[in-house]
């Protein structure tokens, strides 16, 4: 189980790229990452993140890594923001095969999200800027032996040069959905 903040940042992707390196962070590498969200929720309703989360699986590409079949089990606070999850996930041979038992099943996508990874480390530290498709630029930041409260990571991340969102608690495929419901 793992705490983590996303965050949009208010600068263009050069900006930031070179706003970490002024703080000190080392480019580690960039990696392409493509989600898509199953559930067997009924159309037609707009449903809350919790629930819509909670009975979702995703299917996961990322360059240099196996396909993956993922279900994300978020911990919530009494605002409705996750504090903590934990991922169960397995690799699949073939995504295309597993998205059409996903639709045999009765399971439809609600979310596609793609995202260049762009990953940063300090003093053995990494943080990740994502630059999602119709959506902007963030910081994803998870906690790690240093930094174990969603408290610290929301310190560590305003400590940056960087022009951030109010909301540390960004979900990014609930983003997209509401998206589709305009």
């Amino acid at each position: 189980m793992f705490s983590e903040i996303t965050v949009q940042i208010m600068f263009s992707k050069q900006q930031a790229i070179a706003a970490l390196g002024v703080e000190g962070f080392k480019f580690v590498r960039k990696r392409q990452m493509h989600d898509v969200y199953f559930t067997h929720l009924p159309r037609g309703t707009q449903y809350e993140y919790k629930k819509l989360i909670s009975n979702s699986v995703m299917l996961r590409k990322l360059s240099g890594d196996n396909d993956r079949i993922v279900y994300k089990q978020k911990f919530f606070d009494e605002k409705g923001n996750v504090f903590s999850e934990d991922k169960l996930h397995s690799p699949i041979e073939s995504w295309g095969e597993v998205a059409r038992i996903l639709s045999l099943a009765n399971f439809h996508m609600w979310c596609e999200k793609q995202t260049e990874l762009h990953v940063f480390e300090r003093d053995r530290r990494q943080i990740v800027l994502q630059d999602v498709k119709d959506l902007g630029l963030f910081l994803e930041i998870e906690g790690d032996s240093y930094t174990k409260s969603i408290d610290d990571l929301i310190a560590f991340a305003k400590s940056f040069r960087l022009p951030l969102g109010d909301d540390f608690h960004v979900k990014l495929p609930y983003l997209l959905y509401l998206k589709t419901l305009e």
